[in-house]
């Protein structure tokens, strides 16, 4: 089926210069055409959904699979082979959950989502699924929606999904983001959207982990944000994808535009087959690449 055939532009949208609206049966099944991992992943408790992940890389692996994990003063970035001792162990650290910040962004996420619906006039998509490919990176999301494909005439020829990754952020980590690098950020108090344009990719030569940084850096998220939503984009098939942030100071949503970073996603897809193999032999399943199946 086309997506002539299973959308209808009905009315205005309004988002980032483009009026449209998607009216659409079945719309989860085009949100990926990777196959389904784990079915309603809602219906896991945390620690069953934590022993599931460990049978591959989800997104939050992503910064330790291409060395640019979270670090601090009081905790070193975790490598590849902690990770990989870590899910062979199945590994469950319950305390991590039963902390505020991270409370906060469970239980608001779904209101972050309708917020995000509402400011953006367009439906935002909860896939309940989680996604795998051959390369051992299984991915689910926090939120999809669907932009029109423009061509050169100006005329929507189709619509692609694009992940949405929702965070809260503290005032403890209001330093790792730049405000001012969000492409549209909207404003309680006068209820409307400012958009501003996209900031420049800069295309420099140097260490793939300095210029993830880099170019994380000049988005104004993270670095293990930015390679988190290049996983998704990589998912989703699309050009770009965004990091949607309450900021919980403020009680603010920003939008940072990720445009899809090829260099990046071959990276990490390199990474994760490498380690995925390592994965496979010490916790014993069987990668049945023949078949383009996992077996997980």
């Amino acid at each position: 089926m086309t997506l002539q055939t299973q959308f209808q532009l009905e009315k205005n949208y309004p988002f980032l210069g483009f009026e449209y609206l998607i009216h659409v049966q079945n719309l989860h099944e085009l949100v990926t055409e990777f196959p389904v991992a784990i079915k309603d992943i809602t219906q896991l408790l945390d620690e069953d959904f934590a022993k599931a992940r460990n049978k591959g890389f989800g997104a939050s692996d992503s910064a330790v699979l291409l060395g640019v994990a979270y670090s601090s003063n009081n905790v070193e970035a975790m490598s590849i082979e902690q990770l990989l001792e870590n899910k062979v162990s199945d590994y469950y650290d319950k305390t991590i959950g039963e902390k505020a910040s991270v409370r906060k962004g469970k239980e608001l996420e779904s209101l972050i989502i309708q917020k995000v619906s509402e400011n953006l006039n367009t439906p935002v998509i909860k896939p309940q699924d989680m996604y795998t490919n051959l390369k051992g990176l299984n991915t689910n999301f926090d939120g999809v929606v669907f932009e029109p494909i423009i061509s050169v005439h100006n005329l929507v020829i189709g619509l692609q999904p694009v992940p949405l990754e929702v965070k809260v952020c503290t005032q403890f980590a209001r330093k790792n983001y730049d405000w001012t690098c969000a492409v549209t950020e909207y404003d309680f108090t006068q209820t409307k959207m400012i958009p501003k344009k996209p900031l420049p990719y800069p295309d420099v030569s140097m260490p793939l982990q300095e210029k993830i940084v880099l170019r994380a850096t000049t988005l104004g998220i993270p670095a293990y944000y930015y390679t988190q939503v290049q996983q998704q984009i990589l998912f989703t098939n699309s050009d770009h994808g965004y990091l949607c942030v309450l900021d919980d100071v403020n009680w603010t949503i920003n939008y940072f535009y990720v445009p899809r970073d090829t260099e990046v996603i071959m990276s990490l897809e390199k990474s994760s087959y490498t380690n995925y193999l390592i994965l496979a032999k010490r916790k014993g399943f069987k990668v049945e690449l023949e078949e383009s199946t996992i077996t997980i």
